[in-house]
């Protein structure tokens, strides 16, 4: 089933850079609405839940993602909206602006 009681997760971002000195972002901390009863939280890299859940999602690096609320293990929300990590490499004191990629 794609549409789990038409809710999708809300999220107070949909881009997001690395608090340095972290060269990674937490994915959840992202997700401004309420888990529905029953459900759980899972992220992907694609907009359709194909192949497996994202396994790091308080550590995610660069790359587009999608939250979907999920009960049972099969019945799926629709997608959130895609959500893009930039991660940029910190300058150490004295160094000169960070760089991105």
């Amino acid at each position: 089933n794609s549409n789990f009681f038409g809710q999708q997760a809300g999220l107070s971002a949909t881009n997001a850079n690395n608090p340095c000195p972290s060269l990674t972002v937490n994915l959840n901390a992202l997700v401004s609405s309420s888990l529905p009863s029953g459900a759980t939280l899972e992220w992907y890299t694609n907009n359709t839940h194909t192949g497996v859940a994202y396994s790091s999602p308080a550590t995610a690096g660069a790359g587009t993602y999608y939250a979907y609320y999920v009960l049972g293990g099969t019945c799926f929300s629709s997608a959130s909206t895609a959500v893009t990590v930039n991660i940029t490499f910190c300058c150490l004191a004295g160094n000169i602006a960070p760089i991105t990629h």
